[in-house]
């Protein structure tokens, strides 16, 4: 569900459904030729690139803390958004995290959820932003932000409607990256796990890692 926003027809329905054929045409090109954890990195380059926005970044929710931390950010502010860790409790993506759910916010200065403090951080200034969760199993792992288009247009239910079947990939290409690196670790350091602890949770993604 998308707060105050509805689906709109005519000729942005087109729209919508040929930019999300394109976008799954180029995910899919890179599900055969890119490892784990560089799939992660091009969904989040060709969706930001497919909204036509200015930043976008994928946030990683730290169960143990309760904090989202940026794994993948592109943009201006980019390099100063890795050290910045969020609390689930507060922030557009905290209430993502919290409520499972998109979320379309075109003015985030009216809009009470809105943590002011990465921007006077970074130094960039969000005006609009899209923000939907990376789910696995019915489990929130994080999510995945678009932030201000360039031609300073809203964000709308066709933008959500275009970008929100290849989410799935990447959370899915996320979760099962961590898994792979658990076992690894465990491998090495003489771990063993039960078959089914170890068992990675797709085999939609067919490449090395």
């Amino acid at each position: 569900m998308v707060l105050g926003l509805g689906s709109k027809q005519g000729p942005d329905g087109i729209r919508a459904d040929e930019a999300r054929a394109d976008l799954l045409d180029k995910i899919n090109w890179q599900m055969t030729t890119t490892k784990l954890p560089e799939l992660v990195e091009q969904i989040v380059r060709i969706a930001q690139e497919t909204l036509k926005a200015s930043a976008s970044s994928v946030l990683i929710l730290d169960d143990a803390k309760q904090e989202l931390f940026f794994e993948i950010a592109h943009g201006k502010a980019s390099n100063r958004l890795q050290q910045i860790r969020l609390s689930t409790k507060s922030g557009i993506a905290g209430w993502v995290v919290e409520h499972g759910q998109p979320l379309i916010i075109n003015d985030v200065g009216n809009d009470g959820r809105f943590y002011q403090t990465v921007d006077y951080t970074t130094g960039f200034t969000t005006k609009s932003i899209l923000c939907l969760p990376l789910s696995v199993n019915g489990k929130t792992i994080g999510v995945l932000e678009v932030l201000n288009k360039r031609d300073g247009k809203d964000f709308t239910q066709n933008d959500l409607d275009a970008i929100n079947p290849v989410v799935s990939i990447a959370a899915i290409a996320i979760e099962n990256t961590k898994l792979h690196q658990a076992v690894t670790f465990a491998t090495r350091h003489g771990v063993r796990f039960a078959g089914s602890e170890c068992h990675l949770i797709v085999s939609a993604y067919s490449g090395s890692y």
